[in-house]
């Protein structure tokens, strides 16, 4: 209950902030700034930036102590599993052990990017918008990997719904997610590289795209994260 409610709270923290940055920027800056802001340009103005950062630091502990406190829940489901479900223990192990400290580094790229910005401090913004998103999409693999093989072991998934430790129908559902995830990612990084080759007056298009699928990554990425805390629930 503990690791839903910060990774709950995060979620919602996370989201509102990022939209908001941007939907702030545009209005106070329609006039001399046409180009779609990403999140990063948003934030670079002092008033937004700072209130930003300390909302999203917040964040970033919420997640980094929920998705260890979630870590439990798999080594739980782990040991519950049949004897015939030999590779899905090894499997969730795999995920236990990888997306703690995944989340960790994540948290830190959050904390770094929020707090470095601007022109004068674009090479640290990088590297946290990098730590950021190359942990999540990593975590997100490993979700999409164990969702999978859960969906192709019907009978030890059956055994894990019978103990109410998992539900099938929430299991396909982070399956689908994450398969998005997966190609939304694939959609950034090509945005990314092709954003640099066009600029804004060749491509506009390519740039509001670039600029609205960053958000939507984020927001993606997260709610397969909290998709993880539904089958508890609902027990509960």
């Amino acid at each position: 209950m503990l690791a839903a409610v910060l990774n709950g709270a995060a979620f919602v923290v996370v989201n509102f902030w990022i939209y908001y940055a941007r939907a702030w920027f545009i209005e106070t800056h329609r006039e001399v700034y046409f180009e779609p802001p990403t999140i990063s340009r948003a934030i670079t103005p002092e008033f937004i930036g700072q209130v930003f950062s300390v909302w999203i630091t917040l964040s970033a502990v919420c997640l980094s102590v929920g998705v260890s406190l979630l870590v439990l829940h798999y080594v739980r489901i782990a040991r519950a599993l049949p004897d015939t479900g030999s590779d899905l223990r090894r499997l969730f192990g795999l995920t236990a052990c990888g997306i703690a400290p995944l989340q960790v580094l994540s948290g830190v790229g959050m904390v770094v990017l929020s707090r470095y910005r601007g022109a004068e401090f674009s090479e640290m913004h990088m590297m946290g918008s990098y730590m950021f998103f190359v942990s999540q999409a990593l975590i997100n693999a490993l979700y999409f990997n164990l969702n999978r093989a859960l969906l192709r072991a019907p009978v030890e998934l059956a055994a894990l719904e019978r103990d109410g430790l998992l539900r099938r129908f929430w299991v396909r559902v982070r399956y689908v997610l994450s398969l998005i995830a997966i190609a939304l990612t694939l959609a950034y990084l090509g945005l990314f590289l092709a954003k640099d080759v066009w600029s804004f007056d060749q491509a506009p298009q390519l740039h509001l795209i670039y600029a609205l699928t960053e958000p939507a990554l984020i927001s993606t990425f997260l709610f397969v994260l909290l998709t993880a805390h539904v089958d508890k629930l609902r027990r509960r």
